[in-house]
């Protein structure tokens, strides 16, 4: 070792990713003086490093007298996370001391570098799983806890209640260490710290082990997540001892070369030595080839000339098939299912649209980048026109191999995969997939240890991404088109930065020759926005007019539907609607209702719809309070729908109802009785009209998978 190297490291391997473990040695002063000149001879001697976890203990600071509590115990797990521009860690020692205002933060505590992108993205993917999170990180500690907001770093080791307190309420500390800070500016870090005390003089050093334990099991969550860069297999890693040479009593070994250097592996050790299978040069002392040169380092770790131990470059078959399978998710199209198909004659207006031609025809794909936007209010329809234009599109590619239709309809009251942009990219990687096996070789951009922390900690939203691009350019000269639904009901940053991606997979797609057409349909709000694109407002359309009267006339019941009466209700209810189509059905029922009471029909009709609201939200508080009639169903029908914990068979809400009203109504079922029919209105009236029944199009029979759609959106 050169003069002023003063550290070992420790390499290995975890999760797939090239690690490096380096430590303070015992004796040497802590603070972030230390943990500095250890955080500069990691840079020096590995370059090429991504990012790096600060994993230790910490002093945690909980507040219980906040809103909501901080309830931080010991052995739970702190996560330094940037809060606005702040890096997610305070340096709190560090600042100037004026008459006026006391001690002030450097620069208002904005010295640090940010937390690094890559641990941020991989903690907020295990924050989306939550609350059963605990098992990612380690199926042995099911009662761990963390939390995630800026740490305090300093020179001092707190022992102080009253100071301790202060910190936390000045910064909203959540804890308290002292080598963060300095770190953060030196290497891109994440931090992640176990609870061992709470700064003040009760220390305990019993905890100290348990709580690195836990941080730790953390940070290999953390690495879990991310797909590892340019990684070989497993054997491909080496160990750095920190006695400096391999122990000679490490037999048997195996031997294998890369670069012309002679390597030994020493054979996997029992399972309560929790040691691993790594590959070792026991030809010259491990200090020297780490500290010889980072270029021998990065030739070892780095190295693809050959495969090691049988292992190669491409993905195993079973590997690749148990990937592809976990794109898959129980409701994967269920929302499409449940959509109530258009009317005979209404929404095809829209397949002649000259602004919908123009989206197909790839020759003007420049002016528009094949981007179709469909936008309009709650109630209007885009959904069944979404499935309209999917379905038609799907049904013109039937014997053309050339062409691929793929879709996703979003649903803010489904599961997660249902409403998240991971669902998204899942269910159109799994339909590409199923259209075109072939395309499963775009699965091979990884590396084969890549592939196997998918396998083994399921699909992360980058790595999706990635795999969705090299599959669309892996498809050549061919028509792709993709109908997203419903925008609105997925969270706004992650639709901002699904519709970047998209944008960006345009691009890719056209340098690739691949005809790339993209169909979003939102509401007008949130309000997201696209470089190039064509962009139409469905209640604006004249169409879509023509659309709602037809179905006006063809539901409306009237005694001579030929009348100038008639004509004159008509043309009130078309005005009165301001194009929403699912006010409409609403109100048509209860004209209906009206007109189904007898004498004095159309008069009573025309003042019915002179009491209704014209906003839906409005229309929807009218039909719950109106009357007193069936209150009690009406209150059972909703809570059941609304508070279920899986969406309930018709037959099931049924039940539930009428034992809910009549605990005396028991006995056998006799579907002669009851069928399906009977309860499709029974659901009608019990819900006056907010719920329905609907039918998957490709079951029959009264044990197909009905299913309960709520017709109420928009609250």
């Amino acid at each position: 070792m050169a003069r002023g190297d003063d550290y070992v490291f420790q390499a290995g391997d975890a999760c797939g990713h090239n690690t490096i473990i380096a430590t303070i040695p015992p004796g040497q002063e802590y603070g972030t003086g230390s943990a500095a000149a250890l955080a500069s001879q990691v840079k020096k001697f590995f370059p090429r490093l991504w990012f790096g976890l600060l994993v230790g203990v910490a002093a945690g600071l909980p507040n219980l007298s906040r809103s909501p509590p901080r309830d931080i115990r010991l052995g739970d797990v702190l996560v330094g996370l940037s809060e606005g521009g702040s890096a997610g860690l305070v340096a709190y020692d560090l600042g100037k001391e004026t008459e006026t205002v006391g001690f002030q933060l450097l620069r208002s505590g904005y010295v640090l570098a940010i937390t690094e992108t890559a641990v941020r993205s991989a903690i907020g993917s295990i924050k989306l799983n939550a609350p059963n999170d605990a098992d990612v990180f380690s199926q042995y500690y099911k009662s761990i806890a963390y939390e995630e907001h800026p740490h305090g770093s300093g020179e001092k080791l707190m022992k102080n209640a009253r100071k301790r307190n202060e910190l936390r309420d000045r910064y909203d500390l959540i804890g308290l260490e002292m080598e963060a800070a300095g770190t953060m500016n030196r290497i891109p870090v994440g931090v992640i710290r176990g609870v061992c005390d709470y700064g003040d003089a009760h220390k305990n050093k019993e905890w100290q082990p348990y709580a690195a334990a836990m941080a730790a099991a953390y940070a290999k969550a953390v690495l879990a997540e991310l797909v590892p860069k340019n990684v070989l297999p497993e054997p491909r890693t080496m160990n750095v001892r920190p006695q400096g040479r391999l122990d000679e009593d490490d037999e048997p070994l195996a031997s294998v070369t890369i670069n012309g250097r002679k390597k030994r592996r020493i054979e996997q050790r029992s399972e309560a030595s929790g040691a691993r299978a790594l590959p070792f040069d026991n030809e010259r002392p491990i200090s020297q080839e780490v500290n010889s040169s980072t270029r021998d380092f990065d030739n070892v770790i780095q190295d693809t000339s050959e495969p090691l131990y049988g292992a190669g470059h491409f993905i195993e078959a079973p590997v690749k098939q148990s990937i592809i399978d976990q794109l898959y998710f129980t409701k994967i199209d269920e929302r499409l299912t449940r959509i109530a198909a258009a009317q005979i004659k209404t929404c095809r207006w829209f397949l002649t649209k000259p602004e919908y031609k123009s989206w197909h025809d790839t020759a003007e794909h420049p002016d528009h980048g094949g981007f179709l936007w469909i936008k309009g209010n709650p109630g209007t329809g885009k959904s069944t026109l979404m499935k309209l234009l999917f379905e038609d599109t799907k049904s013109n590619e039937r014997g053309d191999p050339s062409r691929i239709t793929l879709s996703f309809f979003f649903l803010g009251r489904g599961t997660v995969e249902e409403k998240s942009v991971t669902g998204l990219y899942r269910s159109l990687l799994h339909q590409l997939f199923q259209k075109e096996p072939r395309l499963r070789d775009s699965l091979d951009w990884m590396t084969a240890d890549g592939a196997k922390v998918v396998q083994r900690n399921g699909w992360h939203e980058e790595t999706l991404k990635q795999t969705l691009a090299h599959a669309v350019q892996s498809l050549g000269r061919r028509s792709l088109t993709i109908f997203i639904d419903a925008l609105d009901e997925c969270d706004q940053e992650q639709v901002s930065g699904m519709v970047c991606c998209f944008e960006e997979l345009c691009d890719r797609a056209r340098k690739a020759h691949v005809r790339l057409h993209i169909c979003f349909s939102s509401r007008h709000y949130p309000t997201v926005v696209i470089q190039t694109g064509i962009e139409v407002t469905l209640e604006d359309e004249p169409g879509h007019t023509e659309d709602i009267k037809r179905y006006i006339k063809v539901r409306l019941r009237l005694p001579n539907p030929r009348s100038s009466q008639a004509e004159s209700l008509l043309s009130k209810v078309l005005e009165k609607s301001s194009g929403i189509f699912l006010w409409v059905v609403l109100v048509l029922d209860i004209l209906n209702s009206e007109y189904a009471k007898g004498s004095g029909r159309i008069k009573k009709m025309r003042d019915r719809l002179e009491e209704i609201p014209p906003k839906l939200n409005d229309l929807f508080e009218m039909i719950l309070t109106r009357d007193e009639e069936n209150l009690l169903r009406l209150q059972l029908c909703l809570k059941w729908i609304l508070f279920a914990m899986r969406p309930l068979k018709p037959q099931e809400l049924y039940f539930a109802i009428e034992l809910g009203c009549d605990k005396e109504c028991t006995g056998y079922w006799d579907e002669e009785d009851v069928d399906l029919d009977t309860i499709k209105a029974f659901v009608r009236m019990c819900s006056k009209g907010l719920a329905e029944v609907t039918r998957n199009s490709r079951a029959s029979g009264l044990e197909s998978p009905a299913t309960l759609q709520a017709i109420v959106t928009s609250f």
